[in-house]
This record gives structure tokens, sequence and C-alpha cells, in this order.
């Protein structure tokens, strides 16, 4: 009756030790980089053919990849980005907060 739950507590414990200490490769991020660099180089020669531009178009284009790309690294590292998953129980942080 308690090695069912104390086995599925220990198997979920080894599973957050387990995505925390695996992050994506240096290789990967850089080539995340690189892409978003290559992209943004050619939309600005494309848009140097025009004699207008558009700064519309601009920052919507700078915004969609800066949103990716911090998108990527937030999931990747949730306890230092805008969304953080805590460790502590809901109960010992309500306690401490009401105290």
């Amino acid at each position: 009756m308690i090695l069912g739950p104390l086995s599925d507590m220990i198997t979920i414990s080894r599973t957050r030790l387990a995505a925390r200490r695996f992050h994506v490769p240096v290789l990967i991020l850089a080539m995340l980089f690189a892409v978003a660099l290559a992209a943004s180089l050619l939309a600005g020669r494309q848009l140097s053919v025009n004699p207008r531009r558009s700064w519309f178009n601009v920052g919507v284009f700078a915004l969609v990849v800066c949103g990716a790309i911090y998108m990527i690294l937030d999931y990747e590292f949730p306890r230092v980005g805008l969304i953080r998953t805590e460790s502590v129980p809901c109960s010992s942080r309500c306690s401490t907060r009401c105290a």
C-alpha cells in the first residue's frame, strides 16, 4: 500500500533531476541564433530594394524572431525566465504568506 506511491515519488524526483541537468546543447542554441541572424539579413536585404520602408513589417519581424528565441530559452530554463516554476509546495507557500 505504501510502496506504490513511494515508488512514484522516487520516479518523479529522478525525472525532475534529469530535466534540470540536461539542457539543449550549445551548438543547437548557436544554430538558432545563426538562423535568426541569417533571416534578419535576408529580410533586411529584401527591404532595402524598396525605397519606402515599412516600419510595421520591420517591427513585427523583430518581435516574432525575438519572441521565438525568448520562448525557447524560457522553456529551457524555467526557474530564471518570465514563466517560473517553484519547487516549494503550495501549502508551505500559503502558510508563510499568511503568517
